[in-house]
C-alpha cells in the first residue's frame, strides 16, 4: 500500500464518519421534533380534559344547587298542605257550629 492509498482509505472513512455523525444527528433532531409534537399534543389533551374537568364542575355545583331548591319547594309545600289541612278542619268545624246555631235558632 502507498501513501497515496493509506490517504485515500482514511479520507474515505473520514467521509464515512462524518456522514454516520451527520445521520446520528439528523436522526435525533427527528427524534427531539417527533417528541416536541407529542408533548403538544399531550399538552392539548391536558388543557381539554381540564377545561371539561371544570365544566363537570360547574354541572355538579349546579345539579346540587338545584337539588337543594327542590328540597326547600318540597318542604314549603308539605308546609302549605299541612296549612290547608288545618284550614281545612278548622272550616268543617266553623260549619257545624254554624248548622248547631242554625239549629239552635230553629
Amino acid at each position: 500500500m502507498n501513501i497515496y492509498q493509506l490517504i485515500s482509505s482514511f479520507i474515505g472513512a473520514g467521509s464515512l464518519l462524518v456522514a454516520i455523525i451527520v445521520l446520528l444527528y439528523n436522526t435525533q433532531q427527528n427524534n427531539t421534533e417527533e417528541q416536541n409534537q407529542s408533548n403538544n399534543k399531550y399538552n392539548d389533551l391536558h388543557s381539554k380534559m381540564l377545561e371539561i374537568d371544570i365544566k363537570l364542575n360547574q354541572v355538579y355545583q349546579i345539579t346540587t344547587q338545584t337539588q337543594k331548591d327542590v328540597q326547600v319547594i318540597d318542604e314549603k309545600l308539605h308546609q302549605q298542605n299541612v296549612e290547608i289541612e288545618i284550614i281545612k278542619r278548622d272550616l268543617k268545624t266553623a260549619f257545624n257550629h254554624i248548622d248547631e246555631v242554625k239549629q239552635e235558632l230553629k
